[in-house]
């Protein structure tokens, strides 16, 4: 059985040289960062070079997925300020910490050798610098500065540098920017008041991996149904004050952890929201909303009496009224149908992306597999995109297992959008060969009988090695593929960590078997070694 590692796969599509950039690169490649002579040169995807352009007519958040090219943008948008903006201007590039200060300067020393770059950071003893001269000093003849965002608020306040000096301000991980955030007080206290007065501001570009603002809070950048809901208007709440004085102890419980029924499924329904978004993409996270809300609907309607039986009709309603103020992505509505078509390559994650690039590779005649992932939400997601992508959609038959409760009082959430009975015959059609691929959570890794595959992929990593083995011991026909899709950035242990671990506990338990064995023979030597004393007269 072969093992196969994959991380990020290269992003397919045409590409756009804009002016004279010849050299294709993206983030996450080892050689962007230090190993490249100067004068280096970049060749820009189209969808990079659009970013760009959008980026010159005002000022913007890039949100694009983690390896999508995002810090090449800003290079070139860099490029183009320096050569259109006056020598004594800066431009000021921001990152939240110190290490990714030190890579994204590599980055722009690499790229921008015709000009001056200077990293700032606590080992220069900034804070130390309390004099204008040592500040001019410093930044003779440098065009392009990179430092955290406290290093140059800190700069700001003092007076050392004047933010009509600076011609562009790039804010890497954008999200951070919120609050008592340096980055955000800038803003505040320099730029917006700067511009209100008419005075001269920086231009903004924005990068960020994920336009989540408030994760704490379980919003997303399109909503604040959360951080807006209003406990006291809640029909549960409203019940608990009409019965008032009998129910004091319920009502000053509730209004205490702020939390009913309906406040939790909306807090669910974000928080899987909030996760799908950079592993699945907007497509994804889109889709989701949109089935969920849809599932509510029916709820009120009463067209599918299972979805939430313990609501009233009041919390029904009051829920659905909640839900259906969520944006999705322009052009979409939450109570209107879905337009049929497929997801487009910058709308999902390249996790999917390499996922499809597997099952793609493998696709055959003869193949039964099945993708592991974490979360009932991700199972349903990853389900729906394969069934309706162009490169799985005619090779695939897909079915998905995610288990039950057995418990009578489990009560059905508006989140979960695979029910036992829409799933009963998948394991029976996977067997007859009607399915050949299956999307499951970790309850298909042991006991259940299935079919032997030929494919086993994770999706999300395995929680332990007891997981590592289980699932791989469902890949047992010949030639058979166990692939394990893990982010650059994940500290989980690789396939090769889990081979050890299991090298370990198999040498563990073969010396516990030894041990075990010695403790035997030892007790047998007693039993026949020890001394037997008779009594003459009786023998």
């Amino acid at each position: 059985m072969a093992m196969e590692l994959r991380s990020r796969s290269v992003l397919l599509g045409s590409t756009y040289t804009p002016r004279k950039r010849v050299e294709d690169l993206k983030d996450g490649d080892s050689k962007s960062h230090s190993g490249l002579e100067p004068e280096t040169t970049i060749k820009l995807r189209s969808y990079q070079t659009e970013m760009v352009e959008a980026s010159l007519k005002r000022n913007i958040i890039v949100a694009m997925d983690t390896g999508s090219g995002k810090t090449f943008i800003a290079v070139e948008r860099i490029r183009i300020e320096l050569e259109r903006c006056q020598p004594s201007k800066l431009v000021w590039f921001l990152a939240p910490k110190v290490a990714l200060c030190q890579q994204q300067y590599e980055v722009l020393k690499t790229h921008l050798a015709a000009y001056q770059c200077r990293f700032l950071s606590g080992a220069d003893n900034v804070d130390r610098w309390t004099e204008q001269k040592l500040w001019d000093a410093i930044l003779l003849n440098i065009r392009v500065v990179v430092s955290t965002p406290a290093v140059l608020n800190d700069a700001l306040t003092h007076g050392f540098v004047k933010l009509g000096r600076i011609a562009l301000c790039v804010f890497d991980e954008a999200h951070n920017c919120t609050k008592r955030n340096p980055a955000n007080q800038m803003m505040e206290h320099f730029y917006k008041p700067n511009q209100a007065k008419g005075d001269e501001v920086p231009h903004i570009l924005g990068l960020t991996a994920s336009p989540v603002f408030n994760p704490k809070e379980g919003a997303l950048s399109t909503g604040s149904i959360l951080t807006t809901y209003d406990i006291t208007r809640d029909p549960y709440v409203l019940d608990l004050e009409q019965e008032l004085p009998e129910s004091v102890a319920a009502y000053t419980k509730t209004l205490m952890t702020g939390r009913t029924y309906c406040k939790d499924q909306i807090q669910a329904l974000w928080a899987r929201a909030l996760k799908m978004l950079p592993d699945l993409g907007p497509f994804c996270v889109d889709w989701y909303l949109h089935t969920c809300v849809s599932k509510c609907r029916a709820g009120v309607r009463k067209l599918d009496t299972v979805i939430m039986p313990q609501l009233s009709e009041k919390e029904r309603i009051h829920l659905l009224k909640c839900l259906e103020s969520i944006s999705l992505r322009p052009g979409l509505s939450i109570s209107a149908p879905l337009p049929p078509c497929g997801p487009r390559l910058e709308l999902i994650s390249t996790k999917v992306n390499a996922l499809i690039d597997v099952l793609q590779r493998d696709a055959s005649s003869s193949f039964m597999g099945i993708v592991f992932a974490e979360q009932r939400a991700t199972v349903a997601a990853l389900a729906h995109l394969l069934s309706n992508h162009p490169r799985t959609s005619q090779a695939f038959n897909i079915g998905t297992f995610v288990g039950s409760s057995t418990s009578a009082n489990r009560k059905q959430a508006l989140v979960d959008l695979i029910e036992p009975r829409e799933q009963q015959h998948t394991l029976e059609d996977f067997r007859l060969g009607k399915k050949n691929l299956i999307i499951a959570t970790n309850v298909l890794e042991e006991g259940i009988d299935v079919s032997t595959c030929n494919s086993v992929i994770c999706f999300d990593p395995p929680k332990n090695l007891v997981s590592f083995v289980q699932r791989r011991g469902r890949a047992r026909k010949q030639q058979s593929t166990y692939v394990m899709l893990l982010e650059e950035s994940e500290s989980t242990a690789t396939p090769i960590e889990w081979h050890q671990l299991e090298e370990e506990m198999k040498a563990a338990y073969l010396n516990d078997q030894r041990e075990l064995q010695v403790a035997r023979g030892l007790e047998e030597t007693d039993e026949y070694a020890q001394e037997i004393y008779r009594i003459a007269s009786t023998g």
